[in-house]
């Protein structure tokens, strides 16, 4: 991960995109932070975490920026996280959800927590905890939930 983002700010320099250089430099040096932080090399896992913290911070700056109907800020945040979303794998699906759930003997009656769980468990880059079960469908949940 820390490779293809020095490469894409190599890429940003020559194309002298200064917004996405700019992020990018934020982001290796949020890595290089953690891992001094750490003392130790950062796994994929851990450096997708920094780039999430990252993402949802830009968020939060978006949603400041249109309360205070400053759209020029606003803008370039939303060019910040279509930038951010390039570097994050792609979340599970919903059908692929259920195949994780059916694949590791998932039945009527567990609790929310043992269903993400069993999804977390091999597929934490993937998917966002909070919000796995969020992405299956309410019929397939009462399938599996007890509430």
């Amino acid at each position: 991960m820390k490779e293809q983002l020095m490469k894409e700010l190599k890429q940003a320099m020559k194309e002298k995109d200064v917004l996405k250089k700019g992020l990018l430099q934020l982001l290796i040096a949020g890595i290089k932070n953690e891992e001094i932080k750490e003392k130790r090399e950062l796994t994929k896992d851990e450096q997708l975490t920094v780039i999430k913290r990252e993402l949802k911070q830009t968020k939060d700056s978006l949603e400041q920026a249109v309360n205070a109907d400053r759209k020029d800020i606003a803008e370039e945040q939303r060019k910040k996280i279509k930038i951010l979303e390039t570097f994050l794998p792609k979340f599970l699906t919903e059908s692929e959800i259920l195949e994780v759930l059916k694949s590791k003997g998932a039945v009527k009656g567990m609790n929310k927590g043992q269903l993400i769980g069993m999804v977390m468990k091999e597929h934490k880059s993937e998917v966002d905890g909070a919000l796995s079960l969020i992405h299956i469908s309410e019929p397939t949940r009462r399938s599996y939930i007890s509430y």
